[in-house]
């Protein structure tokens, strides 16, 4: 099946006002992140600082690269029981999350460090990788599949359907682009609302993409 953009870009609104709480398990990664940025600030006050605070800034850079993943996995299955119809509490999503954590971590690494060498050395493969992997976190967290596995079946997936992936990927951007813009102008705190909006718009998207590929 196609990718239908107005309800990949539509229902995601529709899932957030029904069910708030799919909001929760973004919140710990950016308060994280901006506890993270502190310490490391602070940790240049002095040698004292930088020996304490640094080394309690690295812990907090690991633990906020995991709630991350955690984040994206319990929102994308949360998602997921919703469109099927249920309305599951953030530790049901959670839950799931922790369960997959070991290939979410993996299939990130693999992901991530050939993304990041493709765009180094030549930027345009290195983008083609990061869309053709673009499902991976749905194909665990819904399919059950190991890192591996769920690499190559987003590969496949999007090589199938480049066409309508590339267009919705493109869409995604541009609407998550306007979000941010939005919402960034509110003073303060308005750029971190606006971060925490588009993480959870984006994994909901991607999701119902995914489950229209599928279907």
């Amino acid at each position: 099946m196609k990718i239908d953009l107005g309800k990949t870009i539509k229902d995601p609104f529709e899932i957030i006002q029904q069910n708030p709480q799919i909001f929760v398990p973004s919140v710990l990664p950016f308060i994280l992140t901006f506890i993270t940025i502190f310490s490391a600030g602070g940790a240049l006050l002095s040698p004292i600082a930088l020996m304490t605070l640094g080394a309690v800034a690295i812990v907090l850079f690991i633990l906020t690269i995991l709630s991350f993943l955690i984040a994206d996995g319990a929102t994308t299955y949360m998602a997921f029981l919703q469109i099927k119809g249920e309305m599951p509490d953030y530790m049901v999503g959670i839950n799931a999350a922790l369960e997959r954590l070991g290939a979410l971590l993996l299939a990130s690494l693999i992901v991530g460090v050939v993304g990041a060498i493709g765009l180094i050395a030549f930027v345009i493969p290195g983008l083609i990788w990061l869309v053709l992997t673009a499902f991976t976190i749905q194909a665990i967290m819904i399919d059950g599949m190991d890192a591996m596995d769920a690499i190559k079946h987003s590969i496949n997936l999007v090589k199938s359907n480049a066409g309508d992936v590339i267009v919705f990927l493109i869409v995604l951007m541009v609407v998550t682009s306007i979000i941010r813009i939005a919402l960034g102008i509110i003073p303060l705190i308005g750029p971190a609302i606006g971060a925490l909006v588009v993480s959870t718009y984006s994994s909901i998207a991607l999701t119902i993409a995914y489950l229209q590929l599928k279907s």
